[in-house]
């Protein structure tokens, strides 16, 4: 799985980049067939005075992309709050997917016997 890291409005630190692979890393166990990974983080002006911090996680799958975004007082704290419904969502489409692909399995399995008994019929 590729990880593509970026900020915006801030620098990206080595210590930030790793601490976001290793979190983003753990995310196979969950499902192997994640292609790629992007992590944003943004830092905006809060209106009293302070600093909010965004993390927003892109994962490229099979079908539609999964993508959350959450907001924090700290960048760490942010990504921190995306793992679990990066991994609610991995799991939600992966069974999807295997439903599907258990439905054809089924299918071909019919067909497969419907040509057999056709073949031995003759």
């Amino acid at each position: 799985m590729d990880i593509i890291v970026s900020c915006k409005n801030f620098d990206l630190t080595p210590s930030l980049r790793t601490y976001t692979e290793d979190k983003v890393g753990k995310l196979v166990h969950f499902w192997e067939r994640i292609i790629r990974a992007r992590v944003e983080f943004e830092v905006d002006k809060n209106k009293r005075g302070g600093l909010m911090h965004r993390a927003t996680v892109t994962l490229e799958v099979p079908g539609p992309d999964i993508r959350v975004s959450e907001q924090a007082g700290d960048v760490h704290a942010a990504l921190d709050l995306t793992m679990p419904l990066l991994e609610r969502q991995l799991e939600r489409t992966k069974t999807k997917l295997e439903r599907v692909d258990v439905r054809l399995a089924r299918r071909a399995k019919a067909k497969l016997r419907d040509w057999y008994e056709q073949f031995r019929s003759k």
